[in-house]
């Protein structure tokens, strides 16, 4: 059977593949953030945003250009910008403010939402399978159209909300 010219993908370059360290795939210059980095997002000055899941961590660093550290993001915690449990999907809009999906464990099934400078600003959805809320939020997209979209693999759904807060479905 041929290939539709028109679906074909590029072949595969294996040399330009990440080295395999230890057991992950990582950037050399991230190798100090740990095996969990769950989310990455990059912002319009090229910065990296990277969630560390699933370790002492619970936090987004943010790496400049280079991948030197500039600052962390939240940490283990329960309250407003802490990660009770496995922070992951990121997204930075325009202006800067970055979503990081929580799930779903400790307070997570929720959305946090931080300034360009790191704080907090204020989060969005709950446990659940209504409007608003998460069985699990694994990932976050942005578009063009001041929308959020929130995969929810606990509920096999992407919901869909405002840019502009309170974040309404």
């Amino acid at each position: 059977m041929q290939a539709d010219p028109a679906k074909a993908l590029a072949p595969l370059d294996l040399d330009k593949q990440i080295p395999k360290k230890g057991d992950q795939r990582q950037m050399e210059p991230w190798q100090r953030i740990g095996t969990y980095a769950a989310g990455l997002a990059l912002d319009s000055a090229g910065n990296h945003y990277v969630s560390d899941c699933c370790s002492a961590g619970n936090q987004v660093e943010r790496l400049d250009p280079t991948g030197a550290l500039v600052q962390t993001i939240g940490g283990p915690g329960n309250g407003p910008g802490l990660f009770g449990d496995q922070p992951g999907g990121i997204a930075v809009d325009a202006q800067g403010r970055m979503f990081v999906t929580e799930g779903p464990s400790g307070t997570g099934d929720r959305i946090q939402v931080f300034d360009a400078d790191g704080t907090f600003l204020s989060s969005f959805g709950s446990k659940g399978t209504g409007d608003g809320q998460f069985g699990f939020a694994t990932s976050v997209a942005l578009d063009g159209h001041g929308n959020v979209y929130v995969a929810d693999a606990g509920a096999n759904r992407i919901e869909k909300f405002s840019l502009q807060p309170p974040f309404a479905p």
